[in-house]
Parts: structure tokens; sequence; C-alpha cells
């Protein structure tokens, strides 16, 4: 997890960064990712240790692809809810052949995740389950199987000579029940890329339409997933830990805040506003890790390798000290990135791999062209068969200190022989003053002025640039579309809110109604009884009337007699 990346990044104190380069309609987009980690207090706030890198890869449990994950990729370009996600192991009272294990997220006024399961030892043959030290809270554990959609890797669905499942839901629900991320493979989280989709957004640049449906980059089980972090919220663990049957901890209430420099020359640092989306639950390791994330546009890809991203941890008590008041961090190793290739860490080529000196430090701007591999037969080679015309056309240096055509026959700084197998090392980032890897201070004052109008001068807290009236207006644009997704996206979960409320509504009305038939039978079955009785009365008096009569003639008639 540790590399390259396609932006300079400074993380000042305990925390780790990440970034991603991305495409919203054409519109180059810059992620960054932020992520600290906390290490458990009972009853109080989490205090803050060294962070874990941030996650470039799903990570899955002995590095086998149809294991369950370690944990989820967290460079996602933007997530509409926050992930709750938590790995470990259920552990049982002493001797007992199950278990219920808890996960609950407490704030904002009430429970924002409340989900029990219980975990039973392995069935005997009588299918008893049988009493277990402890046991993986894997989807392996959970209710599923080939064929199924929310986790092929379960048991007990489809066939009835499977072992029933280990990890189910407390109230009885066949459901697949697990606290840890859903793997990209899994085909319920997969059909959401049909087709050329699938390209777009996992090769190279990630290039995603307007159609897209965000809800593939949640990694949570749906039953956790918020609207929001905070940062400062509650937890409640139950049944995780050998020596403890109850864990609760408080999220470290800590804020992630950024500046970035460079971005224009002569321009002020600006902002990118982060906000929580990722809670990561390590219960074996008594931690957690919150992931920060913020999306810009980048209205001058050329220029990307320009400015440097530093973020830095503040509370209420202390607040961020930034590089003109305190000594930086060093800046993250960097490279720049062909657009159109993956923006992952970039690892060092392999020794077999051969030379390519012309394409070294230069980048085809050529947008119809800006897709293609780094190692395609349409590069722009001179000597090649199938060049194209004009071998400089659509090239520009990206390196620094380099300037003229990046060709093997120019005169400049190039050198034509083959690399090596050890990773180039990174240019270090240019002086920029005020910068936190700059040893010149700061030239421009530091109280921002109300000046929109300076040119070339990129406002990210508002995502909006002021180099021209087309770069505003396209800035604009990705906000109102960005803006619009969200708000249909809000739109959709209050139609489908809407939705269930009817749908309950319409269950209580039915069982209303067969509540209101019910007595009605009763009312009906109880008159029916009583007319009956009612019936058989009257006939056993009318027959005792005609005994009576009867017995009064005869006993009349024998008295007559002289």
């Amino acid at each position: 997890m540790s590399g390259t990346w396609p932006i300079r990044l400074a993380p000042m104190g305990p925390l780790s960064m990440g970034a991603s380069l991305w495409k919203l309609e054409g519109q180059l987009m810059a992620t960054v990712v932020a992520k600290i980690t906390a290490s458990f207090a009972l009853d109080k706030p989490m205090a803050l240790i060294d962070p874990e890198p941030v996650r470039t890869e799903d990570e899955h449990d002995e590095g086998h692809p149809m294991r369950s994950l370690r944990g989820a990729r967290e460079l996602a370009p933007q997530l509409y809810q926050a992930d709750v996600l938590m790995t470990g192991h259920a552990y049982p009272e002493q001797g007992a052949p199950q278990s219920r294990v808890r996960l609950a997220v407490e704030g904002h006024g009430g429970w924002l995740v409340n989900k029990m399961v219980t975990v039973y030892g392995d069935r005997d043959e009588q299918g008893m389950p049988q009493p277990f030290e402890r046991m993986r809270l894997g989807w392996e554990k959970a209710y599923g199987g080939i064929g199924h959609a929310d986790n092929p890797l379960g048991t007990g669905f489809g066939s009835t000579t499977t072992r029933p499942p280990n990890i189910v839901y407390s109230d009885g629900r066949e459901t697949a029940a697990c606290f840890g991320p859903i793997p990209q493979s899994f085909p319920g989280r997969k059909k959401l890329l049909a087709g050329a989709m699938r390209k777009r957004i996992t090769e190279g640049v990630a290039n995603i339409p307007a159609t897209f449906d965000w809800a593939y980059f949640q990694a949570a089980p749906p039953d956790q997933r918020l609207e929001h972090l905070r940062g400062n919220e509650w937890l409640l663990l139950e049944g995780v830990h050998v020596g403890m049957r109850r864990i609760r901890t408080r999220l470290p209430g800590v804020s992630i805040v950024t500046r970035v420099y460079g971005h224009a020359e002569g321009a002020m640092p600006s902002t990118i506003p982060l906000r929580y989306d990722m809670l990561v639950i390590e219960a074996d390791e008594l931690r957690a890790s919150l992931v920060a994330r913020g999306s810009f546009p980048v209205m001058e890809p050329t220029k990307v390798d320009r400015f440097v991203v530093a973020a830095g941890v503040e509370s209420p008590a202390e607040p961020m000290l930034w590089p003109e008041e305190c000594e930086p961090d060093e800046v993250l190793p960097f490279e720049p990135v062909i657009l159109g290739v993956s923006t992952a860490p970039m690892a060092a080529p392999p020794s077999n791999r051969a030379p390519r000196p012309a394409l070294h430090g230069t980048v085809s701007l050529d947008p119809d062209r800006s897709l293609e591999p780094a190692g395609s037969a349409s590069q722009v080679l001179p000597f090649q068969e199938g060049a194209l015309e004009g071998p400089l056309e659509g090239t520009v240096s990206i390196i620094d200190d380099v300037v003229g055509p990046a060709l093997p026959f120019d005169s400049g700084p190039f050198d034509s022989r083959p690399p090596s197998s050890a990773p180039a090392p990174s240019h270090p980032p240019a002086e920029i003053p005020g910068a936190p890897w700059s040893r010149e201070a700061s030239s421009v004052p530091k109280v921002r002025l109300p000046n929109p109008s300076v040119a070339g001068t990129i406002d990210l807290e508002k995502h909006t640039t002021f180099t021209g009236e087309e770069h505003l207006e396209s800035a604009s644009t990705t906000q109102a579309r960005l803006a619009e997704e969200q708000q249909r996206r809000e739109e959709e979960r209050a139609a489908e809110a809407r939705r269930a409320e009817d749908q309950a509504r319409a269950q209580k009305a039915a069982e209303e109604r067969r509540e209101r038939e019910a007595e009605a039978f009763r009312k009906e079955q109880e008159e029916a009884e009583r007319e009956a009785k009612q019936r058989a009365q009257e006939q056993a008096k009318k027959l005792q009337d005609q005994a009576k009569a009867l017995r009064d003639n005869i006993y009349g008639g024998f008295k007559r007699k002289p």
C-alpha cells in the first residue's frame, strides 16, 4: 500500500493520505483521502495512534480472492453514504455453543446502527451446535452459497446437503448476516457494472457517466450505511473480545483539515472540504480508523503536478498549526500520471521491459488518444511504423526542469539508456513559498482578500476557478452535476422511504381489515349460537308442554270414569 500518488501529498501529524484521478463525464477530477486510526478506550474517547495506510485495493484473507475481505479499498472517487465496517471474531462465554454479537453506533440523538447476530458452533450429526472458543466473522460462515447473489461464499443455500450457517440474524431472517466489507466480486455488487460500464470504471482513469450507480463503491452491508459520520459517535460492541463481553468507546472527535499550495502562481493556500465516509472497526486489534474524502475538479490537467495537498488533524482544544508555525512532514512520493493509465501507486518497472526513452517525461494531450494505454501501437514515435504526422504535436514535458521537445535525438537532458529495475527517484517538489516542504517563507499575506477576480486562482473550497469564463462555467457545470446527482439520490431515498411507509400503512390497514373481518365473523358465530340455543330451548319447552298436556288428558280421563 505504499508507493507514489498522482498528486503531491503532505500529511502533517498522525494521519495517512492517498489520492486518485478520475473523470466525471470527461471532466478530470481529483479525490484526496485522509485516514486516522485510534485505539479503543473504555467509556471515553479513543486516543489517536500511528495511522494505518490508505488501502488502494481490496485485501482478502490469506490473499485468496475467494475468501472474505480483511479490508476494503478506500480510494473510491466518492461515497454518497458512510460505510461502517467491522472485522474480527466472535467469542462465546466459556463452554457455550452460541454467542450474540452486536455492533451499534450511537449519535445524532439515537442509534445509527444497531445490528445483532447469533453465532452458533459447528453442528454435530444430530444438528446440535457444539461449544467453540472463537469464530471468524466472515462471509464463509453466513447464510449463502453458490448461486446466491448476496453471498456466494456462504453455506445453507440451495441444497439440503450443505451445513447450516454459523452466523444468522438474531430475529431469524434467512439473509446473509455479516459485519465485514462486501467484495467487489459478489454478484449483487458486480451487477452494477455491466458491459461497457465495467471497462470505463475499472481500467485506467475511471470515466464515470451521469447514469452511474454510485452504490457500487459502497462496501458495507446495507444495514451498516449511514447518511453521514461526524467522528464523535459512540460505539457499542458485544461478543467480539475474549476478556470483555461488552465494549463501549467513543470515536476521537477530531477533524481533518487541508490546505492546497501552488495551485496558482501567487495564490494563497486554498482548502478541500473533507468529510468522514468510512468507519473501519478492527475488533481483534481493538482499534478503529476513520477515512475522510474530498473531491474537486482539475481545470488544468497539465499542471496537476504543480500543487501539493497538505492535511492535518485538529480539535477544539488543539487547532492545526500550518507551516508558518510548525515543522512539516516530508512530502509523499509523487509520480506524474499519464491520463488513461491506472492512478494506483506505481511499482518499479520489471527489468525485462523494453526501453521507451522517447516517451520519458511526455504525455499526449490529444483528447482522442488520452485514454489509450501507454504501451499501445499508437504512441507518438517518429521512427515507429504508422507514426503520427508531426511527432511533437500533442506532447508536453511534465518534468519541471526540462524545456523543449522530449525526443531521443534532441540535445536536451534525456538519457536514452534503458531504465533500471529499481524505481526512479521521485522528483522533489518545486520550492513554493509558504508550502510545508518549502524552505522559503511565504511572501503572501496570511489574510485572504475578497478578490475572486485574480487570474489563475482556483478556489477549491467552492470548486470554482477564476481563470476565465469558460473554466468558471465548466467548474460550475461539474458542481451542478454533482449537486443534481446528490439531489437525485436523496429524492430516490425519500421516494423509497415513502414507498416503505405506504407499504407499512397498507400492511397495517390489511391487518386491521382482517381483524375487523375476524371480529365480525366471531360476532356472527356468537349470534348464530345464541339463536340456535334459543330455538333449542323453545323446542324443548314446546315438547315439555305437549307432554304435560298429554299427561293431563290421560289423567283426566281416568278421573271421569264411574
